[in-house]
């Protein structure tokens, strides 16, 4: 326990955030000589975090060497939408396809916070089952 109670210490979180971009997990003050983009970032989140309906979501597991692609659901479709103004709508629904072709192909599991009875899509393998390449 060591090794995360100094990882979530407060001077640890906004050390971290300096040196490689990734914003505190813990209520932490940013200090005046961060770099400019820093502390409304750090702002942002807080109030995501602290929001009445927030809804926190994990980051799926199982998706072996398809991670990247999952990745680049989330990087295609902000490109998409943000820098080339098309239809959200359109966007999600085809980019939802793409993911729920990554969960069939890995056995992955959808993840919370959809319920347990929510998380297969349609055509996924049973359980612990790999579809074959």
């Amino acid at each position: 326990m060591g090794l995360i109670d100094y990882l979530t210490r407060p001077e640890t979180q906004i050390e971290t955030a300096r040196n490689v971009g990734f914003l505190p997990v813990v209520k932490a003050e940013v200090p005046p000589d961060t770099e400019p983009g820093l502390k409304p970032a750090v702002a942002a989140v807080e109030r995501m975090q602290s929001a009445k309906d927030a809804l926190p979501a994990l980051l799926p597991t199982g998706l072996g060497e398809y991670a990247g692609e999952f990745d680049m659901v989330f990087l295609d479709a902000f490109k998409l939408i943000v820098l080339r103004g098309q239809n959200p709508g359109a966007v999600l629904d085809s980019e939802r396809e793409v993911l729920n072709r990554l969960l069939i192909e890995t056995g992955a599991p959808c993840w919370a916070p959809d319920p347990p009875k929510q998380r297969r899509v349609p055509g996924e393998v049973a359980e612990g089952q790999r579809r074959s390449r």
